[in-house]
């Protein structure tokens, strides 16, 4: 067999599921130019793709900014950036917000790539930024909150939490925001309420206390009266926005964000199960174990659930997809890639988007 015939069956699904319904690669786009010698673990990508208003963004860890058209794959925008991304993106309003591994927040303008301002930070340790206002606000490594000028770059103001804990790991989470606060989660399991406009802190508590690490690195997911956030160690909390008080918790998290969809809270958990919670109660409505614990390691860590049709997906670092029954926890089909991932699937109306470790960005139909 050559070896192009070995390099497309290598891309094709493998299904592990017993149904013979397939899934489709619609397309497949190289963002950078590809080498068979690409180490898939020395230099993973940090950044999800993006879909937004009919596009796909993305800046890949070898530094290219690419914009694809999210129905046809067709290349809109791919610049040559002088920096790698360190965080998840953001677009609003024409520009791009992404944190570098030099040190700094960049802002780009969408259409073209261009730079159009840094704001220099001296530390790689980035979380996905927001916009609140007028600012655009994030979290650094040292649990430092800085909120700048969003047209501009102009430093607005620094709220530093001094952490009971010098261990953390693994990240920083990403804030949320409502018209008078930005909730953020720092590393020695504080919850914060930071005022907008000028950073003042509202309240601040410790929902975490157990084990050594309390990390809160997954996003928070919020609605009308509470936040919800889940630590490192495995617990999941539920909590007050408006004074930071505890309603329930439940012995399940990790890394990945959970999810909120028609009152249940949706959690990919550390110990490779995923359960669901009915967010006033914190009472579970179900639980699958997709990996068993005595075979958890990093490899196998899941990633952050999404929605799609009538699945709940839930993909792994090894490349696998389990697709769910949202009601039941059911385990419907198992796919694997060809490739490594490490950056969570995005889900449109009738589509999968994911990237792979190879640099390959993906559109699957199911």
């Amino acid at each position: 067999m050559s070896l192009l015939k070995k390099i497309s069956l290598g891309l094709l699904i493998v299904f592990l599921g017993s149904n013979s319904a397939s899934a489709r690669v619609l397309w497949k786009r190289s963002l950078e130019p590809w080498s068979h010698f690409r180490s898939k673990t020395a230099r993973p990508e940090k950044t999800p793709p993006l879909l937004q208003d009919g596009k796909i963004y993305t800046v890949s860890s070898r530094g290219r900014y690419v914009v694809l058209d999210a129905d046809s794959g067709r290349p809109l925008v791919k610049v040559m950036l002088k920096f790698r991304a360190a965080s998840g993106l953001l677009v609003q309003e024409g520009r791009v917000y992404v944190g570098s591994e030099t040190g700094e927040l960049v802002c780009l303008d969408a259409a073209s790539g261009s730079l159009l301002w840094t704001y220099p930070l001296k530390i790689i340790d980035i979380s996905p930024p927001i916009i609140a206002g007028e600012f655009v606000i994030f979290q650094t490594g040292l649990d430092a909150v800085t909120a700048l000028n969003k047209a501009t770059g102009q430093w607005a103001w620094t709220y530093q939490h001094h952490r009971i804990s010098d261990i953390a790991i693994m990240g920083m989470s990403a804030a949320v925001a409502d018209e008078q606060f930005v909730y953020v989660g720092a590393s020695d399991g504080y919850l914060l309420a930071l005022r907008g406009q000028d950073g003042g802190l509202a309240w601040k508590k410790q929902i975490f206390s157990k084990g050594n690490f309390r990390d809160i690195d997954a996003g928070l997911v919020t609605d009308p009266t509470t936040i919800f956030a889940c630590d490192f160690y495995g617990e999941m909390a539920a909590v007050s926005r408006r004074s930071g008080d505890k309603y329930w918790d439940f012995q399940a998290g990790g890394l990945a964000r959970p999810i909120l969809s028609k009152g249940t809270l949706y959690v990919a958990s550390r110990d490779g199960r995923v359960v669901a919670l009915d967010k006033e109660t914190g009472l579970k409505q179900w639980e699958t174990e997709l990996e068993k614990a005595k075979k958890i390691n990093p490899d196998t860590r899941l990633l952050t659930p999404a929605l799609y049709k009538q699945w709940l997906v839930v993909p792994n670092l090894q490349g696998k997809i389990f697709f769910l029954d949202p009601t039941t926890g059911k385990v419907e089909k198992t796919i694997r890639l060809f490739k490594s991932i490490s950056t969570p699937i995005q889900a449109g109306d009738d589509s999968l988007y994911l990237f792979s470790n190879k640099g390959f960005l993906y559109k699957l139909s199911y």
